[in-house]
């Protein structure tokens, strides 16, 4: 096994899924990832709910991920380096080619330096980053990231982020968790009402009064597909200004 996966999976109590390997070497990718990518193709943590692991978010991107990324970020930030994971609020992590890590910030658009290499990194509880922002920087930053174009946008991946948020609740504004939903609201169905029900009411009060009942109805079939629309294009309204 990797040595890296080995790290990662203690880092996570084996709370982590492999893939299959990458069948092909892709150049300019850093080598350091290539020997992980070549026994996993991507890592993904996941959460344990009864007998279902639940991935919630990506440890380490897929070859595909790192290359479209790091393709973006290039083109639209300047970026020097590979895109290879993200801290889970709309900010991604840039390795060098010393193999040094940076975080990039997409708010202020400047890197800050994370850890000297990837053992570093991961030993490193990644979730400093993800805490050190208020829940209004992390809903920026999610909205950011996906947009409005809702046929682009991974429907599982926002399902993890609201899993892992109910899970262990930042405390702050509700901001965080409220734009997550209207993401799950604008691009979910009739098996998405439960989740978003459930952050409404499980975590405190006021979450429960920030997120929209009218989305939960929506989803339900309770409302007209009109009204659903009118829904969706107040919550682009009120976050397309960010």
């Amino acid at each position: 096994m990797n040595k890296y996966i080995c790290l990662i999976n203690e880092m996570y109590n084996n709370n982590i899924r492999l893939h299959a390997p990458l069948q092909s070497i892709e150049y300019g990718i850093p080598t350091v990832l290539l020997e992980i990518l070549c026994v996993s193709d991507g890592i993904e943590e996941v959460m344990c709910i009864g007998d279902r692991k639940l991935p919630i978010a990506w440890i380490l991107y897929s070859c595909e991920m790192i290359k479209n990324n790091t393709e973006y970020y290039t083109s639209e930030y300047g970026i020097d380096g590979y895109i290879f994971s993200d801290d889970g609020a709309g900010n991604v992590f840039v390795i060098k080619e010393d193999e040094s890590i940076y975080l990039f910030n997409v708010i202020d658009g400047e890197e800050e330096y994370f850890a000297k290499s990837l053992a570093d990194f991961w030993n490193i509880n990644t979730d400093v980053a993800q805490k050190s922002l208020s829940n209004e920087e992390r809903a920026n930053n999610i909205v950011k990231k996906y947009g409005f174009d809702f046929t682009r946008i991974s429907k599982s991946e926002i399902r993890g982020l609201i899993e892992k948020e109910i899970e262990n609740y930042q405390d702050g504004s509700s901001e965080y968790i409220r734009v997550l939903c209207g993401y799950l609201f604008c691009i979910g169905d009739y098996e998405d009402a439960e989740l978003i029900e459930r952050a409404k009411y499980s975590i405190n009060f006021d979450v429960g009064c920030m997120i929209d009942a009218d989305w939960i109805e929506a989803l339900k079939g309770n409302m007209s597909e009109e009204d659903k629309q009118v829904q969706i294009q107040a919550f682009i309204e009120y976050y397309e200004i960010i």
